[in-house]
This record gives structure tokens, sequence and C-alpha cells, in this order.
């Protein structure tokens, strides 16, 4: 019902205030908490007509008003005052039912009390305000306002529970909580009592002024182990409300730790692994078990009491499942001497490759002669295996051999481990390879050997045999490597061909190692060579045989050259027959054979592998036929055909040494006008023979002059194609004179 009379009263209008400096105002003050104090509002006015004002009063939850607000009848005689707190603000209404102006002048207006709470702080009392005329216009005003303040201490903490955990006794801990005094004075703390055992807590000022924070340093010094502490810390002051609870909770235990020693080595070889026990409890039985992956094995018997558990037994047993437990016992109750230190060793093999394996204990116990298993910490172990590794190649193929003279292979061992690789020994089960290596042999990391196999007493024919290699490698220990090949014996034929006379003449050049008695080979011919079988003729080598020539079609002659009484070609290399081909308009040079086949006495095949097709070879002196003038050089160079890298070695020959010479390097030196042959022959790695053959014309030289050394004055002399400038020995020179070359006979004085 107030306010719907105060809204007919103080009703505004949308029209702007007609005067300016109307202030209202609320003053400050200060109180304890819990305090009461006294306020007041005054009104500054300038002759407007402002006849009531609304005013809003800024106030915390905590602070309330208490009493009548009461105007002062000195400074606003006629007016009324209704007041109402609300939330957060404290709301007064000023009126007069006559609309009587506020009298000019300023003053206290209205009185009201405040019940200060127990919310210490600083807080603002400017206020919002309202004025309005006898017409309900707005009326201009300011409004200021001073501070409140409540006196009074507040503690506060960032944290009500503290857990130190699990910490081992003998030790110090620290922590801290940090602390504020959100009051407007001095927090002063009382002395904190800890119902902990080995618990304080002292904060790091004992008076905080306000605004301000600091750390609450709690100190944890457990001696005795326990499941589990808790205290609850009140934190007595000066501060306003209840004081702050502070939850301490720790766990301490005494430390017994069983440490697994770390340990490395090479495959093949032991290491010792050490359980280190340290320890604040008397520890009168200790037991601890490890799965041993593949590649350590524990060696039996090898665990051993440190020399601090020597009053106690050990035991040490390995299950199906490769878990290894080792016991350490006393059946007196014998305690371990100390609390650091060596409890018990044991032995392992290392078997495996290159790895790192960790040794995990599990199931431990660390017992007291209560029979507590008190272990309170484990520490895992690492076995490092540095191992070779060897890697070759599984199969071996020696391929087509002959079976004549040593057949030595070398085969490649390389070592990928980690560790020097020893080559123990190497074995043919069936004797037939052999390594010839000293043995036992070291590889190191990284590197490679070279063992050399011999093939012993191989027989003709296919092969297969099994080398193995012993080695410390744990990958392979016993490397097998397959060896297979053929043996042969080397009877080949060699085909040689020879422009004669215009004719082609290939010729059939044997080398064997075995008796061979027959010979069989088809001849492939291009279009347009031709030959028949009076013009297959048997060589030297084979007197006692008899040959056939047929052709079995198109470009393709069979040649079949056997012994009625099974006798053997005679020696063992050179020519058995030749055959002469008409060239025609075709190059004979191209001519190949095969399909051979070598028999033996016995019936055998003894053709080599590589023999199945053959092309002719041979030697040509190019550019054919040679023409040089006496007395003069000329370099003549040969060719081959058939031949594949090889390069024969060429020999230089004339028919007539009168005529021309020749050098090792083809240089020809005409000496007389004539004709003779020009002679090559070339000679394989073999011993096979190729021959070829070019007419030699010697031309202008005159006849004999019988002059002397002492004749006309001439250019040079030159004898068999080397130049004198005199001749001083006896014979029969050529003379060149300006463009004249001459014979010379020079006579003996």
């Amino acid at each position: 019902m107030l306010f719907r009379l105060l809204m007919l009263i103080v009703a505004y209008g949308a029209a702007s205030a007609l005067y300016a400096g109307n202030v209202v105002s609320v003053t400050g003050g200060s109180g304890a908490v819990g305090s009461q104090v006294t306020l007041s509002v005054g009104l500054q006015t300038d002759g407007s007509d402002a006849v009531a004002a609304e005013i809003h009063i800024p106030l915390p939850d905590e602070i309330t008003p208490v009493g009548e607000c009461v105007v002062n009848t000195s400074r606003l005689p006629s007016h009324l005052v209704k007041a109402e707190a609300r939330t957060g603000e404290y709301v007064i209404v000023i009126f007069d039912l006559a609309a009587t102006p506020f009298t000019t002048g300023s003053g206290e207006a209205v009185r009201f009390s405040l019940n200060l709470g127990e919310n210490p702080g600083v807080f603002d009392l400017t206020p919002t305000v309202k004025l309005s005329n006898a017409a309900g216009q707005a009326v201009e005003a300011t409004a200021t306002g001073e501070s409140l303040t409540v006196l009074g201490a507040r503690l506060e903490v960032d944290a009500v529970t503290l857990d130190f955990g699990r910490v081992p006794i003998r030790g110090t801990y620290t922590r801290q909580v940090t602390v504020r005094n959100t009051g407007t004075t001095a927090l002063q703390f009382s002395p904190i009592a800890t119902a902990m055992p080995g618990l304080s807590a002292v904060p790091a000022l004992t008076e905080l002024p306000a605004g301000e924070s600091t750390q609450l340093v709690l100190t944890y010094s457990p001696t005795v182990r326990s499941s589990g502490e808790t205290d609850r810390l009140i934190l007595e002051s000066n501060s306003v409300g209840r004081a702050p609870r502070l939850i301490v909770t720790a766990e301490p235990f005494s430390v017994n730790e069983l440490h697994v020693g770390s340990a490395e080595g090479i495959s093949d070889t032991e290491v010792t692994i050490s359980l280190r026990m340290n320890n604040m409890e008397p520890i009168v039985a200790a037991q601890a078990s490890f799965v041993l992956p593949q590649g350590l094995e524990y060696v039996d018997g090898s665990a051993a009491a440190a020399d601090r558990a020597s009053a106690l037994s050990v035991m040490a047993s390995v299950d199906d499942s490769r878990r290894l437990t080792v016991f350490l016992y006393s059946l007196s109750n014998t305690a371990v001497d100390g609390e650091d230190g060596e409890l018990l060793t044991f032995r392992l093999l290392l078997t495996g490759q290159s790895t790192t394996h960790t040794l995990r204990p599990e199931n431990v116990v660390l017992a007291n002669a209560a029979g507590e298993n008190m272990v309170s910490a484990t520490e895992n172990g690492r076995v490092t295996i540095r191992a070779p590794y060897i890697s070759g190649s599984s199969t071996l193929s020696l391929g087509n051999k002959p079976i004549t003279g040593t057949h030595t292979f070398n085969y490649t061992v390389r070592n990928y481990g980690s560790a020097p690789l020893l080559i123990e020994r190497v074995v043919s089960p069936d004797g037939v390879a052999v390594c010839d290596a000293l043995l036992p042999a070291t590889v190191a990391q990284g590197g490679t050997f070279t063992l050399p196999i011999t093939i012993a007493d191989p027989l003709l024919g296919d092969f297969n045999s099994t080398v193995n290699i012993y080695s410390n490698a744990p990958n392979e220990r016993v490397k097998s490597v397959t060896v297979s090949g053929s043996f042969y014996s080397p009877n080949e034929l060699v085909f040689t061909g020879e422009f004669v006379d215009g004719v082609f003449v290939m010729g059939a050049y044997l080398l064997n190692e075995a008796p061979i008695t027959a010979v069989q080979m088809d001849v492939v011919v291009p279009e347009g060579v031709t030959t028949s079988a009076a013009n297959l003729k048997m060589a030297e080598r084979a007197g006692s045989h008899s040959g056939t020539l047929a052709a079995v079609g198109e470009g393709r002659y069979r040649v079949i050259v056997f012994s009625l009484s099974n006798a053997a070609f005679s020696g063992n290399s050179g020519e058995i027959f030749t055959i002469r081909f008409t060239p025609g308009e075709a190059d004979p040079r191209t001519i190949s054979v095969e399909n051979i086949k070598l028999s033996g006495n016995d019936g055998v095949d003894y053709t080599t592998p590589n023999s199945q097709t053959k092309h002719v070879r041979g030697v040509e002196i190019q550019n054919a036929p040679i023409q040089v003038d006496g007395g003069y050089q000329a370099f003549v160079s040969a060719s081959t055909f058939g031949f594949a890298d090889e390069i024969p070695e060429y020999q230089w020959s004339v028919a007539d040494e009168t005529i021309a010479s020749v050098s090792a390097d083809g240089t020809v030196t005409g000496l007389f006008i004539g004709e003779t042959t020009l002679k090559l022959q070339a000679t394989d790695a073999r011993g096979v023979t190729y021959k070829a053959s070019s007419p030699l014309y010697v031309l202008q030289v005159s006849g004999i002059d019988d002059a002397t050394s002492n004749a006309a004055p001439v250019e040079y002399f030159t004898l068999q194609g080397v130049r004198v400038e005199r001749p001083s020995a006896p014979g029969i020179y050529l003379r060149r004179q300006g463009s004249t070359i001459t014979k010379v006979r020079i006579a003996a004085e």
C-alpha cells in the first residue's frame, strides 16, 4: 500500500528536470563485526521544486537495518519517511502529502541504524536516487556515498584435506597449505595442536595482515609403520565464524625393497644375477619368482646366499612353465644382517640371440619373524645377450665343372650379430666336400670369413652334397649348405674356318680327356652354301676312322665319324677332319654346328655341356691381296670371326722371305719384285690353331747392280727392310736413288 501511494506522489514524466544542484549523500562509518552503527542521509537542494525522493542504498546480505528510519524535522519539517529492507539494498522514500517542496539548503534528511553482522569487509554505500516535483516530473539529482567498514579477521584455506600418501618411515616430509586473511583486521593464529605422531603444523606468520596470505607448513616425520594415520587439525585464530578444519592423512611404511641386478654377456656363456635387499625390518625369509624367457636357462645348483645372509639357507627350482623360484629361509628365524646389501645370487646360461630381457620379480615375499610380508617395492633387472648371427646362402651351385684338376670354391660366412662368431668345424657327411680352412676361426661383428671348400674325388655326372658349418651362433647352430653341380670329362670340339683358293674349309678340332671313338653332329649352313660327302676328309688323328656326310634337311648336313674297330682318336688334341664348302653368294663364316655327340668306347656320352651349339671360328687378313713396293713398308691388320671375348695371339710369316719380310706387328717390307704368300696363324688359350693366307705382291724393284759400297751416292740402302746409311757387310741390298730402287750386291772385301 506504501508504494502505491508513493507511485502517485513520486511519478516520473518524460520532461527533463528544470533545476540542477540537488545532491543526496550517504555517510560512512565503521564498526566491529556484530556491532551496530548509525548512518545518515543528507539532502542538498538548490531551490528547485522537488517534493519527493526515492533512495536505494546497497547493503550486503549480512548487514541489516535495525529500528526505524527517522526523518530530521529541522531539515524536512513537513515530510514523512518510509523505509524497507530488500535483497541487497535498503530503500528509503521521502514524501509530503501536500506536495511541499524541499527547503533550499543542505543537511541531514534521515537517520538509520545497521547491524554489521559477521562479514568483515569494506562496502560502498553510494545510493541511486530519484527526485520528482509536484507535477510528477523528474528533477535532476546526483548521489554520493561513503564506505562502510566492518572490522574483523577472516581465515580461509585453499584445501580442507591433505594426504601425505604412502611414505617410508625415518624420513621427513612436508606439505603446504595456503591460508588467507580475507578480513579487514590482522589475523592472529593460535598454536595448532596435532594428534598424529610425527606431525607438526606451523604457519609461516603468526600474525597475518588483512588481505594477505601465507603458507601453513605441515611437517611429517614418522618413525613407526602403520596401515594409515588421520588427524583433524583445527586452525584456531581470531577469525570470525567457525574455525577451519584440515584433515591430514598418511600411510607410513617401513622400506623393505628387493632389487634385481642387471647383467650382460655373450651367448653360450653364464652371467650372475644378484638380488639385493634394502630393509628396515628384520627379515628372516625371502622369496621371488621369475618367468625365464627363451634364451635364459637357470644353472642348476647355482643359487647361493650372500655374506649378509650366510646364516640362512637357499633353495631354487624351475617348473614346467619355466618359472624360476628362489627361497631364502631360516628354520630358527635368524634375521639377515644389516639393512642394505646383496641377499643372494644365481647364474643364468645365455642361449638366445641378441636381445635384452627383463627380469621381473613376482610373488615377492620379505617376511619378518611374525610371518608378515614386509615388501614395499621391487626393482626389475635386465639381462642383455650379445650373440653372433651367422648368415650365408643355404645353397651353392657349382654348375658344370671338368672332372680333371682340383675344384675349390669359396663360401662366404657373414656375422650380423653383436658378438664374435666362432666357426668350430665344417663337416661333409658324405666326404665329398672338404674344407681347407684352418679352424676354429673367429669372425668379428659385422665381418666376413671365406671357407675354401674342395670337391674331392668327384665322379662323372651330377652330384649333390651337404656341408655342415658348426658355430656358436644361436640362430643356426649347424648351418647346412647344399652343394650341387655336374662333373664332365673335358671333351670338346672346336671348329675352325679358312678360305683356301676361294673355298671355305671347316676343320673339326677335338680336345679330349677321355678316349673318344666316334662323333656325330649337324652342320647348319646359310642359304647358298653347299658341300657333299666327297668334301669330308679325315685328318691324321682319324686315320683308322670312317666318315659320312649327308644332307638331312634344308641347309643341314649330318656328319658321323666312327671306327668299326671301336678305336679311339689318337692323341688328346688336334684336327680330326675337314669339310670343304662352296660359298656361293652366302657368307660361310656363319656356319654353326648343333647336336654334337662324343662317344667313348664304353658307350658313355662324353659331350661337354657347353658343346651343344658351336660356331665356326677363324682369322682373316684384311684388304687381301697385299701389295707393297720394293723398299717400302705396308701395315697389314687381321680380324677374327666366331670368337666372343677371346682374342687369339697372332703370328705372321712370309712364304718366300727373299721377296718380302713381315714383323710381329704385321708390318710387311718389300724386298724383291715378285709374288709370295703372307701367312697368318693364331692360337687360342687351349692351343687350337687358326690359319689364313693372302697373296703378297712386291712391285717396282730393278735388277741387281753389282756396285760396291762406294758406288755413286744414294739416299740410303735397306737390307731386309732395315735401313743403313752405308753397307759394311756383304749381302744384297736395296738401293734408293731418287725414285729408282735397285738391288745391289755388296761383295766381301
